[in-house]
């Protein structure tokens, strides 16, 4: 067990929770505030990366003055259950806290444990699905990423007749969050309705909402579209759009469809 305000030990961490298995995820932006320990420094600091001693506590002097005037190389990162744990950039790390900063650049390799229950089988989908796709959406049903990823394929395809190129697969991913999935999850944020849904995320409603149009296309045997079939998503749920949001809903549902566009995808 660590000490009382020291940071955590990965040593520690991956003993707990077993975790032997890694998968490489790249390089991709981290919130300092999921930063919480090191693999080989966390004696040198308090928790939140404080300096312990006078020596730790210049270095990190000097790095914030590096931090500020210049770009300096991404940090090295383990996580496991989306905590992390310095490798290599503890004080850069530490001055970026100390700045203030929300989020630092990083390589992350994920370290998972024993696929022996749903929990874990659930953690080893979604950093697949990561190290796929480039994309961190957060799902608490097992099985459910493979929905995400065959939209996803399916975009590619509808992409690649419209640019007259086949673009990655990290590519098409890239373009289907912004032209298909974050409009939804915008109307999901502006509207509150996942307070309805409690310990879901706005990746679950976003498939429950997909799933909800197509059975309903399928039952009408036709295409409802999205206008529609979030409408019917939220009288099913009980769940009445405000007044004062619906402008702004319908706006939201109209430029979806002027974004997507794509008369191949269907979702």
């Amino acid at each position: 067990m660590r000490r009382k305000n020291r940071l955590e030990s990965f040593e520690d961490a991956a003993k707990k929770e077993k975790a032997i298995t890694s998968i490489y995820l790249g390089l991709k932006d981290v919130e300092l505030d999921k930063i919480v320990g090191s693999l080989g420094r966390y004696q040198d600091f308090l928790e939140n990366f404080v300096p312990l001693s006078p020596v730790v506590k210049d270095k990190v002097e000097r790095m914030k003055k590096l931090m500020i005037e210049e770009d300096l190389p991404p940090v090295e990162l383990y996580v496991i259950k989306d905590r992390y744990y310095v490798v290599d950039g503890n004080h850069r790390v530490a001055a970026a806290k100390a700045l203030g900063f929300k989020t630092i650049p990083a390589y992350v390799t994920e370290y998972l444990p024993p696929a022996d229950r749903e929990e874990h089988i659930l953690l080893y989908e979604r950093s697949m699905f990561e190290k796929t796709t480039g994309l961190d959406i957060k799902i608490t049903e097992p099985g459910k990423y493979k929905i995400l990823l065959n939209q996803i394929e399916e975009h590619k395809r509808a992409l690649a007749k419209e640019l007259k190129f086949e673009p990655t697969l990290r590519e098409a991913a890239l373009s289907w969050y912004y032209k298909v999935y974050l409009p939804i999850v915008k109307i999901i944020r502006k509207i509150g309705i996942l307070n309805k849904f409690p310990g879901r995320t706005e990746g679950d409603l976003f498939i429950y909402i997909c799933n909800h149009k197509w059975f309903e296309s399928e039952k009408e045997g036709r295409d409802i579209g999205f206008e529609r079939a979030i409408e019917s998503f939220l009288r099913l749920n009980n769940y009445e759009v405000g007044i004062k949001y619906r402008n702004k809903f319908i706006n939201f549902l109209y430029r979806f469809k002027d974004i997507l566009g794509l008369k191949s995808l269907n979702l």
